[in-house]
């Protein structure tokens, strides 16, 4: 609302003069405030300058840092990768075969070059590895023999030629086990006594060919080698390093002038540079198409910026290495915004990173001259201070609101074991429900925490036994439990199959009654399920319209699946959990059997075939059997009331056989209901008259609801998040437990 004036009187014009005596300034007085404010607003201005100088130059820090660590992340992953996938071939049966062979033909030989090159066995390796040619990284392979012989190649002129002893000593590693990548080199493929071939920069992943006295699995082999197996070779993959080790590190750069390469320990640049055409202008590579930066560029100081034409005076040799590559090579990773040289002689700012286990390191930098064009406005006027607190303000409020959404969505999106926990889609009394996904194998589940105040150590042990009873059910409309265990902290949880569907009490509340083909077809599936566990003698005690959820599975529709057998008693077994009283009866009042709201220890198949009638009567006449607004006047009912039929609760026709079959589910007395779900069914089977309801009517009324169905679950979503529940049921549930909801 508006302020508004209050006075109405106008006010007297006084004069300064008329009540207080002139003050007069002397000049040097006006001066000393002056300078005292120049001062104020200078040392503000420095002060500014400095923390703004400091914070930005630890946020570039911290930008040159995450590129750097980016790249050299993915860098490690593609070398992995290509040690991954020499050692799967050289652990392949045909490849170790005809390598076996090469061998013998080349200890036959003193001569073995023409023997190697002619036989089948180098053929049929040369085919076996033709499909590495889809590796536009590799250039080529060859394989060594223990005693340095190249018995195999993908070209003939090597082959039968020996590596000099030092060459041999570098795959030492790789004869002992072990898989191998170098950096890029500049030789002939480790092959001492042949020439420069190729002479363009090569990398080699190494793996060991390994034979046993046994048949061995791929797995076996990629393990290493066991006891009485024996390394025979070498197999190497020629890569080169224009392609991905060069692309992985371009990938990620800050700005225009920014780049990442990597770099051995003398100093040579191993990857190939951005700016490959200045660096033919400024003559530090040949000025030829093929040419590249790979152990041509020296990363070494040149004292002075030579991209503008200028030379040193000293040779190649003398110019020290760049900071960077100094503090490299001595095994230090580091990051400096405040200015060096490189190789260009131009100032940059980088972090680096020297990688021990591949003896290289890489560096990310950028021109000092780019970051400070990008910021000089920024210490042009004082002026523009204001509107930097001001910024600076927005960006803390932002900062703080999007610190506030992340912590929200930690606290929503959580880790339990091998199951990630997405949101909480139901609570009660005895735990919550999370919709979560398994890590690997990416599959929605339903995980239930058991935890809240009517959880006690007692019925931790019964959830936990009945869990174990439910895990041997499978019959597809029964809900599928996937896993259960414990918390860290002790908490018992279980994880279930997802169901994104509509209860029975969702689809009568959203469409009304349904027509009796489709309650049959329910009835069907339900009494299926039902059938199986009370084969097993476990009796469900909970059946009721929330627990029965129509869905879409596999392209069928209508698919029935029957939840919670939390409450599942085992007649079989001892009941170690006595009812101390009406309190502890679970269950929901108009779904209980009267024989059961008597004595809670009564529980038999035909104790869920009164819940199966309580529910087809729902479902055909759209109203409950047994109305009230509390648990005492639902008890009442279903204790003492005249049953009604569900032909006289509805003016549509009801055929006959269903009628019965509802109305007998329903009888007081159990032994005037159909002993088992099997007679059940039976009885369905035999019901003349009805609609006809099938896959295609199923399928066509699930695509004409959509947008009803879409909005049910919008609302059932919104009102556990309201923290409702969704239950829309006045009348509430007895104490008890849930497998399927909460």
């Amino acid at each position: 609302m508006a302020n508004q004036a209050g006075a109405t009187d106008r006010p007297s014009v006084t004069h300064v003069g008329q009540h207080f005596p002139k003050v007069v300034f002397s000049q040097s007085r006006l001066w000393l405030l002056v300078i005292i404010a120049g001062l104020l607003l200078a040392g503000l201005s420095i002060w500014t300058h400095m923390s703004a100088s400091g914070s930005l130059r630890k946020s570039l820090a911290g930008y040159l840092q995450a590129i750097l660590k980016a790249d050299v992340a993915a860098l490690r992953s593609w070398l992995d990768n290509e040690k991954a996938d020499v050692r799967a071939w050289a652990a392949r049966d045909q490849v170790r075969q005809n390598v076996q062979t090469l061998i013998r033909i080349a200890s036959g030989s003193p001569t073995p070059a023409k023997p190697l090159q002619s036989s089948s066995a180098l053929a049929a390796l040369r085919k076996d590895l033709k499909s590495i040619e889809l590796n536009k990284d590799i250039r080529g392979f060859v394989v060594i023999a223990l005693d340095g012989t190249v018995v195999a190649a993908d070209r003939d002129r090597i082959i039968g030629l020996q590596l000099s002893p030092d060459d041999l000593a570098n795959l030492d590693s790789v004869f002992g086990g072990d898989s191998q990548i170098t950096p890029p080199f500049r030789r002939s493929v480790l092959v001492s006594a042949y020439g420069p071939w190729p002479l363009e920069p090569m990398m080699a992943a190494a793996a060991p060919i390994i034979v046993g006295p046994k048949p061995r699995s791929l797995i076996d082999s990629l393990l290493g080698p066991e006891e009485g197996d024996r390394i025979v070779a070498t197999l190497v993959f020629l890569l080169d390093p224009k392609k991905d080790f060069t692309r992985i590190l371009s990938i990620a750069h800050m700005g225009q002038t920014g780049h990442t390469y990597a770099f051995n320990r003398d100093g040579m640049m191993l990857s190939d540079s951005r700016f490959n055409e200045d660096l033919k202008r400024i003559g530090l590579i040949a000025d030829r198409p093929d040419a590249t930066s790979i152990l041509t560029v020296h990363v070494r100081d040149p004292g002075m910026d030579i991209t503008g034409g200028d030379r040193p005076k000293e040779p190649l040799s003398a110019r020290p290495l760049t900071q960077m590559a100094a503090s490299a090579i001595a095994g230090e990773s580091g990051v400096n915004v405040a200015g060096y040289r490189d190789y260009r002689g131009l100032e940059v700012m980088g972090a680096w990173e020297w990688l021990e286990e591949y003896d290289f390191g890489v560096a990310t930098e950028v021109n000092q001259s780019e970051v400070s064009r990008a910021l000089r406005p920024i210490w042009l006027t004082f002026a523009l201070l204001v509107a930097f607190l001001a910024a600076a303000g927005i960006l803390l409020v932002a900062k703080t609101w999007m610190n506030v959404r992340l912590r929200h969505r930690i606290d929503q999106v959580r880790q339990l074991g091998q199951y990630t926990l997405i949101e909480k889609i139901g609570q009660g009394g005895m735990g919550e429900v999370y919709r979560a996904q398994h890590t690997m194998l990416r599959r929605p589940t339903a995980l239930k925490l058991l935890r809240g105040p009517s959880v006690t150590p007692e019925t931790v042990v019964r959830f936990e036994r009945e869990v174990q009873q439910t895990c041997q059910l499978t019959h597809p409309n029964t809900i599928e439990i996937y896993d259960y265990g414990r918390t860290p902290d002790g908490i018992f949880y279980y994880v279930m199959e997802y169901l994104d569907g509509l209860t029975v009490g969702h689809l009568v509340a959203m469409d009304g009654p349904m027509p009796p083909g489709r309650v049959v077809a329910v009835l069907r599936q339900v009494c299926g399920s039902l059938q199986e566990a009370h084969q097993i003698g476990l009796i469900h005690r909970d059946i009721k319209s929330q627990n029965i959820m129509l869905c879409e599975r596999g392209g069928n529709y209508d698919v029935v699946k029957v939840l919670d057998f939390g409450l599942a008693k085992d007649v079989a077994a001892p009941d170690t959990f006595k009812a101390a009283g009406p309190d502890e009866l679970a269950g929901t009042p108009k779904y209980i059997a009267p024989e059961r709201l008597r004595d809670s220890r009564i529980a038999d198949a035909r104790t869920d075939l009164f819940s199966v009638g309580a529910v087809a009567f729902l479902m055909v006449t759209g109203r409950e059997a047994f109305l009230g607004s509390s648990v005492q006047e639902v008890c009442e009912q279903v204790l003492h009331a005249p049953i009604a039929r569900p032909s006289e609760c509805i003016d549509r026709r009801i055929p006959a056989g269903l009628d019965e079959v509802i109305f007998n589910c329903l009888s007081r007395d159990p032994n005037d209901r159909p002993a088992s779900a099997a007679e059940v069914i039976d009885l369905l089977d035999a019901i003349e008259g009805l609609d006809e309801w099938g896959p295609d009517q199923a399928r066509q009324w699930w695509q004409n609801n959509t947008h009803k169905i879409r909005s049910v679950r919008a609302r059932r979503s919104a009102s556990w998040q309201a923290g409702t529940g969704g239950a829309t049921d006045p009348t509430p549930p007895l104490t008890g437990s849930s497998l399927g909801g909460a």
